[in-house]
């Protein structure tokens, strides 16, 4: 399964210094050319970058990462998109597309013992500038095993 990662995945991963672990977790993660230019820092081992086919869809909302990331997406069948934005989500949902986005990320990682709670980590990226609403971290930290009693 190819999994292709936007932006926003990487930036907040990045921040907490966790970006190892989105290869850890899927092995190799594709990214855009466009995708890489927003990152703007260098790509450790695990990951790639590739150029879509066809041109990304042009819709109000959507970032050229986002685009490009479900273009790629829609070309390749039975792809994972790592994708945090709620429009670009739903547009990649009503597509068709398996989506996935950063807390996601860390429930695998927990699954696969890769992390041992991810309480930690979700609180340090709200404090770096990770938006997250409370519910979606309570809903989260259920699906890991870790909502409060």
């Amino acid at each position: 399964m190819l999994i292709i990662a936007d932006t926003g995945c990487l930036i907040h991963l990045d921040r907490v210094e966790l970006l190892l672990l989105l290869p850890r977790v899927f092995g190799v993660v594709t990214l855009t050319p466009v995708v890489a230019r927003e990152f703007g820092q260098p790509l450790p081992a695990g990951f790639t970058v590739q150029t879509p086919l066809h041109p990304a869809p042009i819709i109000n909302n959507l970032d050229a990462g986002e685009a490009s990331a479900i273009a790629l997406a829609l070309e390749t069948p039975g792809s994972l998109l790592v994708i945090d934005e709620e429009f670009g989500r739903e547009y990649a949902r009503s597509l068709g597309l398996d989506v996935t986005g950063t807390l996601g990320v860390l429930i695998r990682a927990k699954d696969q013992r890769l992390l041992s709670s991810i309480a930690p980590i979700i609180a340090e990226m709200r404090a770096r500038g990770m938006w997250l609403s409370t519910g979606l971290i309570r809903r989260t930290l259920e699906q890991a095993g870790e909502a409060a009693e």
